[in-house]
């Protein structure tokens, strides 16, 4: 087994570092610390953690062990001029590719969010915002019964049973809430989402158990005022702002950037040609 020489309890700190974003420890290109070196290759510890270190120092060995082989099967094939055949060049061009799209893309949302945090939004606009749109800040309870079925079909014999009576006369049948929208379960809510009016009956399945439901109340409570949402609102308010002035900064960049396209590469697009 290949010798590496480090400590694996320290690796483990370092690892949990790096977990939590401390990852500017070397110079260079190298971001992270490294953990060992293959003919002079450095393996980072960013690539044996991906943000998450491992339970412990047995499992940190067994990864630095997995990726030394990896780098040293990696150059031998470069080597042997494996790195040269065109089905191999042309995925190592993909993969890079695709990691150059990967980190534009991450710039441009560091770009956004960077506009983003240096907007203004004055205390005017944000009541201004709540006043005209105050059932977007609305909590809704819900109160509702449940009654449970094994089958389908148990369900159909129950409803039938239960004939045009409330759902509080059947002995099966539990009393739920009031809940806040987002505290009721999912399967629960897309049943009750299809009621309009109290005493309303609907039907839903979830992990092979079927249940009726009954809508008893449906409540909604908007903020007396602004205070509670306000973080809300300067939210929706830069997120609306922002692509203005996105739009603002991109037209400004192209007219001083220098740009060339090659419409020969991209070809007219005519298959028949």
């Amino acid at each position: 087994m290949t010798r590496i020489r480090f400590e694996l309890v320290a690796l483990l700190q370092l690892a949990t570092l790096l977990a939590l974003g401390c990852s500017d420890l070397t110079g260079g290109d190298e971001v992270g610390p490294v953990v060992a070196r293959v003919n002079g290759q450095p393996i980072l510890l960013q690539e044996l953690t991906f943000g998450q270190p491992p339970a412990d120092a047995e499992a940190m060995q067994e990864r630095v062990e997995r990726q030394v082989t990896d780098v040293l099967v990696a150059q031998e094939a470069r080597r042997l001029g494996l790195d040269g055949h065109a089905s191999v060049r042309q995925r190592i061009a993909e993969i890079r590719a695709g990691a150059r799209r990967r980190e534009t893309e991450l710039l441009r949302e560091a770009f956004i969010d960077d506009l983003r945090s240096k907007l203004w939004i004055d205390e005017s606009e944000t009541e201004a915002y709540f006043e005209q749109n105050p059932e977007r800040f609305a909590r809704e309870f819900l109160t509702f019964r449940i009654a449970k079925f094994a089958s389908e079909d148990a369900l159909r014999v129950g409803r039938e049973r239960l004939g045009d009576g409330k759902l509080a006369e059947a002995s099966e049948a539990k009393l739920v809430g009031p809940l806040q929208r987002p505290n009721v379960p999912a399967h629960f809510l897309r049943a009750l989402d299809t009621l309009e009016d109290p005493g309303q009956l609907g039907t839903t399945e979830a992990r092979g158990d079927w249940f009726l439901l009954e809508l008893v109340e449906r409540v909604r409570e908007a903020p007396e005022d602004s205070t509670s949402v306000r973080h809300r609102i300067d939210r929706i308010l830069r997120s609306g702002r922002v692509e203005e002035v996105f739009d603002e900064q991109v037209e400004r960049l192209r007219d001083r950037a220098e740009i060339d396209i090659y419409p020969e590469v991209l070809g007219d697009g005519d298959d028949d040609a």
